[in-house]
């Protein structure tokens, strides 16, 4: 519970106390409509007027677990937007706020709250206490407004909008959402007054620059232009255009003693019975997406791209599940690795190539889309830090797979792809190292991969190359030729193998003179400096004759094989290898079961 005190700090210049603030409330409860409250911010308790309760079911006057009670109150589409607000103050984006939201009261019934607050000093001068005051107000009692701007609030967009649809069943027209960029910077930087000023700078360009049978709602640093009567989007465009215009005509005016721009998104409907709740996400995401791609600009709404969008978060979300249920759902998938030497470049030695090796490469069924490749999860995997633990999980099934097929061939080798994330976020010395005990398996058959790029040459990447060396386990540069181009790191690094990347091979192999000569010369610098070449995606005959020339160590591609499940890797490469009578037993899959045989 909070503790009150009527000593004032020293540190705190004379601030008066919770006591002093609440004995003031309890003289002015009579001629005031508000509910006056004080949020500790550091351990979540809460001061609030005894009025309140006769509305809303809250524990008491004082309580704590704040945040959750005033949220049980709310509407849950209100909730998101309460947390956000509530983490910016926090975060100290935000000292003071106005927001708006729907409450349950104690007859159940839905009422519009607006809640205005300021972040205060407590009695040892932290500003950790959230000083605010609630009002009610019936959705049905009237306009709903916002105080700053005159304008309407977007609660009352959401009840104007569904009027509307109510009334004729469906709606046609457009809505534009445009979003002040960085207005909590300049807040932090010049102060909420000229925040205040850039937000009623905001609402008369807006305002101007709307057709009369068109509406203008505010919310926080979000408008909301309402076109109900059959617009289009290239009005829209128009409107956000003007916007833009008398914006930067204000900004002449104070002569740019503030200078700031607008993100918008714009959607449109003809005839549709949608939701507002659905126009509104679909909207926000258009915003987003100017946003994100760079600001001061506007997205009209693409159903393909949100299709895409909500693709990824639905991965997204069953990534997470699989991660957490134990990896359930991802797999390792295997490409051949052949010895370049003994091929002659015809149809018959290819059939029956000498396989020295495999690259692990990760899959992942998802319930709905199927087996998917690394090229659709693994930017999902890094975005999220989710690659950390599994990178783990790869690191010991590959090294697991790798010992089981040491049996039919021991100097069989395994190549594993690291994430740059996974190099920088996690410890990955002690994950190999655990990988290789768990396992058992001989560093030396191991290959660890890392793509070519600015990241190699640092001096923590030395540090660990020389590591990973001391355990005699191998290093492969991949895709090499596709990007850092400041090659000295090659020498005084332990690399094992250059990788040449598929896209400059097969520029080369179509008669490309300069990508040729570019592989002639990687293939020589390479061997001069003792690291082997392995050229990746051969697909034909012809390809090997064309680069045999250069005598490359390995060769990778679909000629020799697609990657595919552990059991028909076996299948395709390794069953020749299993001699008559001999007692080795066929161990194809690295499955939890085998994992947990090798641990023992």
């Amino acid at each position: 519970m909070i503790q009150h005190t009527d000593q004032q700090s020293s540190s705190s210049g004379g601030a008066i106390t919770r006591r002093q603030i609440l004995y003031a409330y309890s003289l002015l409860k009579d001629y005031i409509n508000e509910y006056i409250y004080i949020l500790n911010l550091e351990d979540d308790t809460c001061t609030i007027s005894e009025k309140i309760l006769e509305q809303f079911e809250l524990p008491g006057t004082e309580f704590g677990n704040a945040a959750v009670e005033f949220m049980r109150l709310m509407h849950p589409d209100d909730r998101g937007r309460y947390l956000k607000v509530l983490n910016m103050i926090r975060n100290g984006k935000k000292t003071e706020t106005t927001f708006e939201c729907r409450w349950t009261n104690k007859n159940g019934r839905r009422v519009l709250v607006s809640d205005k607050a300021r972040l205060m000093p407590d009695e040892n001068g932290k500003n950790v206490l959230l000083m605010g005051a609630i009002s009610v107000q019936e959705p049905d009692s009237g306009r709903m407004i916002d105080k700053l701007t005159g304008l309407p609030t977007f609660e009352q967009c959401r009840k104007d909008f569904e009027t509307k649809r109510k009334a004729d069943r469906k709606v046609s027209g457009f809505i534009l959402k445009i979003d002040i960029d960085n207005l909590s910077a300049l807040n932090e930087r010049l102060g909420l007054d000229i925040g205040d000023s850039v937000i009623k700078i905001v609402a008369a360009c807006g305002t101007r620059a709307c057709p009369e049978q068109m509406a203008v709602y505010r919310d926080d640093d979000e408008f909301i232009f309402l076109n109900l009567v059959g617009g289009n989007g290239i009005e829209g465009r128009k409107i956000y255009s003007d916007i833009k215009h008398y914006i930067s005509e204000e900004e002449q005016k104070i002569a740019y003693k503030v200078i700031f721009s607008i993100s918008g998104g714009i959607i449109g409907f003809l005839d549709e019975d949608v939701s507002y709740e659905t126009v509104i996400q679909k909207l926000n995401y258009s915003m987003h997406s100017s946003k994100s791609g760079g600001r001061n600009t506007l997205t009209m709404f693409s159903a393909s791209e949100y299709g895409k969008h909500l693709r990824k978060l639905e991965i997204q979300e069953q990534l997470r599940l699989s991660v957490r249920n134990e990896f359930e759902g991802f797999e390792l998938h295997y490409q051949p690795v052949v010895n370049a030497a003994a091929l002659h470049g015809t149809k018959d030695d290819t059939r029956h190539p000498d396989v020295v090796g495999a690259e692990a490469l990760l899959r992942w069924r998802h319930p709905t889309f199927g087996l998917l490749g690394a090229g659709d999860i693994i930017p999902i995997l890094e975005e999220y830090g989710l690659i950390v633990p599994l990178g783990r999980w790869i690191l010991l099934t590959a090294f697991t797979q790798c010992r089981m097929w040491n049996e039919y061939k021991p100097d069989f080798r395994m190549s594993v792809n690291l994430s740059y994330i996974q190099i920088e976020k996690s410890d990955l010395l002690l994950d190999v190292q655990m990988a290789l005990e768990k396992s058992r398996v001989n560093p030396q058959n191991i290959v660890l991969e890392i793509t070519e790029s600015g990241y190699i040459d640092t001096d923590e990447m030395r540090n660990l190359l020389d590591a990973l060396d001391k355990l005699h386990i191998k290093i492969d540069i991949d895709d090499f030729g596709t990007g850092y181009s400041n090659m000295r790191y090659l020498q005084h690094m332990h690399i094992n193998t250059l990788k040449l990347d598929y896209s400059i091979i097969h520029k080369a192999v179509t008669y490309e003179r300069n990508n040729m000569v570019i592989v002639e010369y990687i293939s020589r610098m390479a061997h001069e400096l003792g690291m082997d070449v392995c050229m990746e995606g051969i697909e034909n005959v012809e390809d090997i004759q064309k680069l045999m020339g250069m005598k490359p160590d390995r060769y990778q591609g679909y000629l020799f094989g697609k990657p595919m499940d552990a059991r028909a890797f076996v299948d395709a490469n390794l069953s020749n290898m299993l001699t008559a009578g001999s007692t080795v037993q066929p161990l194809p899959d690295a499955d939890p079961a085998a994992l947990e045989t090798v641990q023992a």
